[in-house]
């Protein structure tokens, strides 16, 4: 479940709160403070985890409970603060994930646009991606593996078979702009029988119900000095479909959910 500004505010004053109270349970118990009641330490414990200047006994004084009580707080009133910034930068700056994958892969002929790399008259499975994050990524690699079964039952096995791509970097990918790599099949990998495209096999290995295709994705954000690896599978053949994907016509400056076609990415 993604948290937005006020879900993070929310969580981060609810564990504000408990933490307070926990200390200030400590502290009456220990009774440092004769005749301060819990609520007034309650106050106080959490105006001291935000740094807030209190009126309160020497760190050093009292109970070796009450000084291994300030201790606890004065570690928590330097983590609590930089987890709730760090909550805000990763929820707002970054993502999670950083490639959001089209659903399908799309089972279709050689695109013109690799014509003397592809072979004119073949297939090729396209796979599309786009960077969902706020940040550019730079040097993006696909790397796709067939996961391919042999034999049934106790006696199967798998071999994950490096597949060729055709064009498997992406110097540069700016935040919603799609991408789309191409597998290239060889003859008698694709069938046709009136009713569309099937792909039946890849490289010339039989594609089995099991089987899946694995794209790996690393890259670098050189705005957070961080790189990034990722994984996507595709359950095959039900992944595959011979229906074209949806073209985006990217205008950069504006936002993205105005650009023609976005709403058919999937």
């Amino acid at each position: 479940m993604k948290l937005g500004i006020l879900g993070l505010v929310a969580s981060f004053v609810a564990l504000l709160a408990v933490l307070a109270a926990l200390l200030a349970l400590v502290l009456t118990i220990d009774s440092v403070n004769p005749g301060t009641g819990f609520l007034e330490l309650w106050r106080d414990e959490a105006m001291a985890l935000l740094g807030l200047t209190i009126q309160a006994p020497p760190a050093n004084s009292g109970s070796g409970l009450a000084q291994a009580t300030r201790l606890v707080q004065g570690l928590l009133a330097l983590i609590v603060p930089a987890l709730f910034i760090g909550a805000i930068v990763f929820r707002f700056f970054l993502h999670p994930r950083v490639f959001v994958f089209r659903g399908k892969i799309a089972l279709m002929p050689s695109p013109p646009t690799f014509r003397g790399e592809l072979s004119d008259d073949g297939h090729v499975l396209a796979i599309r991606v786009y960077n969902a994050s706020r940040m550019r990524a730079l040097d993006v690699r696909f790397t796709v593996v067939h996961q391919h079964w042999f034999g049934t039952g106790t006696d199967s096995v798998v071999r994950n078979i490096a597949v060729e791509v055709a064009n498997p970097t992406w110097p540069m990918a700016d935040c919603h702009v799609p991408y789309t790599f191409f597998v290239p099949l060889k003859p008698g990998d694709v069938s046709e029988n009136g009713t569309g495209l099937q792909l039946q096999k890849i490289e010339g290995r039989q594609v089995n119900q099991r089987d899946r295709l694995v794209v790996h994705v690393c890259g670098s954000m050189p705005e957070v000095a961080e790189t990034f690896v990722e994984r996507h599978a595709f359950e095959l053949p039900g992944a595959v479909s011979d229906e074209p994907y949806g073209l985006v016509h990217v205008e950069y400056g504006k936002n993205s959910k105005a650009w023609e076609g976005w709403g058919g990415f999937d």
